[in-house]
């Protein structure tokens, strides 16, 4: 909710444009992301348009909790994403560690 937001940023660099909307329904607890990038072609003037559409749900750290347990798991740890770092209130993105019980 805090991360995706309802915004538009547009980044332009010598052969890349980028335009990112973002939106979060906290409703649903969706974020969406739509991107359009163009890329310019190699020995042209040309640039070609990519379109992306992102969605992401966000879950507490409780709620990811009951849904190993109901899986038949307990979690181990939980660690920043792609790192052995510890969790914090900052954290973006979360990487679990569970286990059969």
């Amino acid at each position: 909710a805090n991360t995706w937001g309802n915004e538009t940023e547009v980044r332009v660099e010598a052969d890349l444009a980028r335009i990112w909307r973002a939106s979060y329904d906290h409703k649903t607890r969706i974020g969406s992301l739509e991107v359009d990038y163009f890329v310019k072609e190699a020995g042209s003037d040309l640039y070609r348009r990519v379109h992306e559409i992102h969605k992401h749900r966000g879950y507490s750290l409780w709620d990811v909790r009951e849904a190993l347990e109901a899986a038949g798991f307990e979690l181990v740890n939980a660690y920043k994403c792609l790192t052995l770092d510890a969790v914090t209130a900052s954290t973006y993105r979360i990487a679990y560690l569970a286990r059969a019980l």
